[in-house]
């Protein structure tokens, strides 16, 4: 068995939705709390690889049979931009207007759809304005998942690491890049801690920062 990172792909893409749907409430699975499985994906995740403003890796588990190869299974991913404004334009004016389309704010009064549901899609309407005290600290953010059978094997850490060498190839001087949490997932925020991020509470949203010199860099 081999665990590795790789560049995501259009071919991921399936994969990074079903992790997203395994990780998004709160860190734990949504598949019984999202009615739409694809919402969290849609907010979290596909923009990121879908569009040129971003990139992504994905954690790779890869089983070799007695000929040498075999079939990969993704555990994890990481996405990222090194602009977040300008990922933001993108996604407002190419991502996000057929997913309005699709899931219009109607639906925010449906019985059918849970409340999860319904916050992912007043997210596609109205995406977060994020503070300039977090714009001010690094233009790079990222969103990051991994299944649990590989959580706390030190991957979390260099999956950051990898976005922290790609962000600084493409302009040496950024120092650091951030990402929001959920304040329901303790796991994350303890992690977050621990490998040095720094936490602050807009009074709407909760993020953390990460300086480069924390994974080496």
């Amino acid at each position: 068995m081999v665990v590795y990172l790789r560049e995501a792909a259009e071919d991921d893409k399936p994969s990074i939705s079903r992790i997203s749907l395994l990780t998004s409430d709160g860190g734990a699975s949504a598949e019984h709390s999202l009615t739409i499985k694809e919402l969290s994906s849609l907010v979290w995740a596909l923009p990121y690889i879908s569009l040129p403003t971003g990139f992504g890796y994905v954690l790779v588990r890869r089983i070799d049979d007695r000929e040498g190869s075999g079939k990969e299974e993704v555990l994890g991913y990481i996405v990222a931009t090194s602009d977040t404004l300008k990922f933001r334009e993108a996604a407002d004016t190419i991502f996000e207007p057929p997913l309005r389309e699709k899931y219009p704010l109607e639906l925010l009064g449906s019985p059918e759809l849970m409340a999860l549901d319904k916050f992912f899609i007043d997210r596609i309407h109205h995406p977060i304005a994020y503070p300039k005290h977090i714009l001010d600290f690094s233009p790079a953010h990222f969103h990051i998942a991994i299944l649990p059978e590989l959580q706390r094997k030190g991957w979390g850490r260099k999956m950051i690491a990898k976005v922290a060498e790609r962000l600084q190839s493409i302009d040496p001087t950024m120092h650091g890049i951030w990402n929001g949490i959920d304040p329901k997932n303790g796991p994350s925020i303890i992690f977050y801690a621990k490998i040095g991020g720094k936490y602050y509470n807009s009074g709407e949203d909760e993020y953390f920062t990460h300086e480069f010199s924390n994974f080496g860099i």
